[in-house]
């Protein structure tokens, strides 16, 4: 049997036991979950189909999950071709509050890389029908509309997408403060300019372990980027090939528009120059 068929196979079974832990080992530090360019479901606001990454937006996947009523499940077929595997199944769930039931049956794409690891999911689905419920009066335990925004923005600059992290958060009246560097940006364009930065320094580079709170109004972001530095780095350090893993925090506030009018970028500039070898290191 081909090797990623069988990994789909044990995903759906540990999927039907509720062993999340064991559905994670299975993939990639940086899998794209529903990674879509335009996708009507996640621009509706469906919670469980919105653009995650990484082994934390799976598990995120799978806690709102754990907010619906699936009152059934079943794997229709499974065709494998090259690095990736197509499941057919049939789905019917609840939302809760919504006084209905959902039936479907939909395809799931799972991408794998060289060592097995699945590194992406494609949910191919009736959009009309996930949009109905929740907009039927359902709710369930999810994150709102400014995290899903925020989580996008990230997402998008691990895809080194910059133009549209930057239009996903930045609204017309935006300040953005990068502590570390003592720089100020004070619109999209040049947000996304500073992003641009980052991946000239490292074309690798992409975002890991997010953690978001929703505070109303702000967001607080918490994440790893990891990368290697490839690239010179501002104002004059050259390139090094070291791998580095920054530590940061951000914290947003968006406006009633679900645009971000003001954001503040925290991280250890000092100990990165440390890990690349720029400076030396203390003692």
């Amino acid at each position: 049997m081909n090797d990623n068929l069988a990994t789909v196979g044990a995903i759906y079974e540990a999927f039907g036991k509720g062993d999340v832990p064991a559905i994670l080992g299975y993939l990639a530090d940086d899998v794209r979950w529903e990674e879509w360019a335009d996708n009507s479901a996640q621009s509706a606001g469906v919670p469980w189909l919105q653009a995650r990454r990484g082994r934390d937006g799976a598990l995120a996947f799978f806690q709102v999950m754990g907010g619906l009523r699936v009152l059934g499940f079943r794997v229709l077929s499974l065709m494998a071709g090259g690095n990736q595997v197509a499941a057919e199944f049939e789905i019917e769930f609840e939302v809760p509050g919504a006084g209905r039931r959902v039936r479907d049956q939909e395809i799931h794409l799972w991408t794998f890389d060289d060592h097995g690891q699945v590194i992406r999911l494609r949910h191919y689905a009736d959009t009309a029908k996930h949009i109905a419920a929740m907009q039927n009066g359902g709710s369930i335990p999810m994150e709102s509309k400014n995290i899903a925004a925020l989580r996008t923005a990230h997402d998008a600059f691990s895809a080194h997408d910059c133009a549209r992290a930057a239009a996903t958060v930045a609204g017309a009246n935006f300040t953005l403060v990068d502590h570390g560097r003592g720089i100020t940006i004070s619109s999209q364009a040049e947000m996304q300019a500073w992003l641009e930065g980052f991946v000239a320094s490292s074309s690798d580079i992409r975002i890991v372990d997010q953690r978001y709170i929703d505070a109303g109004d702000w967001v607080i972001a918490q994440f790893r980027a990891v990368g290697v530095q490839d690239g010179p780095l501002p104002p004059s350090f050259p390139a090094t090939g070291k791998p580095y893993s920054l530590d940061v925090c951000e914290v947003w506030h968006f406006g009633p528009d679900g645009k971000a009018d003001e954001a503040h970028n925290y991280s250890d500039g000092l100990g990165f120059l440390m890990q690349l070898g720029h400076l030396p290191a203390p003692g």
